[in-house]
């Protein structure tokens, strides 16, 4: 099970953003929960797919700064923009554990 430290150390956060963390933290947590539905999944893949929707949610706030402009030295955008999807970078661990989608 993820803490809200172990997200707070992926994405380098400070304890000032202790709260936005936690709010990631579950809001990707439902989010997996919810896209596993009742699949057998390995609770260590489980927890990356948590970690990385987490870390999605969490630097979609960073990631708005690119609209700033380069005057203000601590609004540098980042290199690369979060998915729009939060579960892009989770899809892919999940894949093997999730089974043929029938539409």
């Amino acid at each position: 099970m993820l803490s809200v430290e172990d997200l707070k150390r992926y994405v380098k956060a400070s304890d000032k953003d202790e709260e936005f963390v936690r709010s990631c933290l579950d809001a990707a947590t439902d989010m997996i929960s919810s896209h596993i539905g009742t699949a057998s999944v390995p609770e260590e893949v489980r927890d990356q797919a948590i970690l990385q929707t987490a870390a999605n949610l969490f630097l979609r706030r960073t990631g708005r700064r690119d609209v700033t402009g380069f005057t203000t030295p601590d609004a540098m955008p980042l290199a690369q923009r979060p998915a729009l999807d939060p579960l892009t970078p989770a899809r892919p661990l999940l894949k093997p554990y999730l089974g043929v989608g029938i539409a």
